[in-house]
């Protein structure tokens, strides 16, 4: 307690920073009738859920995009690769309800743009599929690599994604990656 009075209105926290823009935007007309995006995020604090809210009360549109199959979180996060995401979709449109804030159509783009080959786009619709939908041509673009232990198999990915960055030119952006 003696700490926080000590450094109370001398230093800023990060998470405080959103805090303060929250209450904020409660008394600015500076948003009003702007149109924003959230693009491809996959989760958020408290305070970024409060500085949403906020804008949901002033903007005149929000747009979010969120990477998932459907938005049906009756699967359990251990089936379902985009369980995390659907929740965060779960929250957003509580959070619009609860200011009685329309929402419009859910669109859901049926071609997927991130992936450039077929192989990607095959193991993103069947990874937790059971039986898993094999895939019938040669595989070029995926690797698989067997670690004795955890520790190994993290070294190995972070040469892998060295050698892309390095000798092929890639960018971090280019790069996921999915564990289980």
């Amino acid at each position: 307690k003696e700490y926080e009075q000590t450094l109370y209105g001398k230093y800023i926290e990060e998470n405080d920073k959103l805090d303060i823009l929250a209450s904020q935007l409660k008394n600015t007309t500076e948003y009003n009738n702007v149109i924003f995006y959230i693009d491809e995020f996959d989760g958020f604090t408290k305070q970024e859920y409060s500085v949403i809210e906020e804008l949901l009360k002033i903007a005149d549109e929000i747009n979010v995009t969120i990477t998932t199959d459907d938005l049906d979180m009756t699967k359990s996060i251990y089936e379902d690769l985009f369980y995390s995401n659907k929740q965060v979709a779960d929250k957003l449109l509580f959070l619009a309800r609860s200011n009685n804030i329309q929402c419009e159509k859910t669109l859901f783009l049926d071609s997927t743009y991130r992936f450039k080959n077929d192989e990607l786009k095959h193991l993103e619709k069947n990874i937790n599929k059971i039986p898993y939908s094999q895939y019938n041509k040669e595989i070029e673009n995926i690797e698989l690599y067997l670690a004795k232990n955890p520790y190994l198999e993290i070294e190995n990915i972070a040469k892998q994604i060295i050698k892309l960055i390095r000798n092929e030119k890639y960018r971090y952006k280019d790069i996921v990656i999915i564990s289980k």
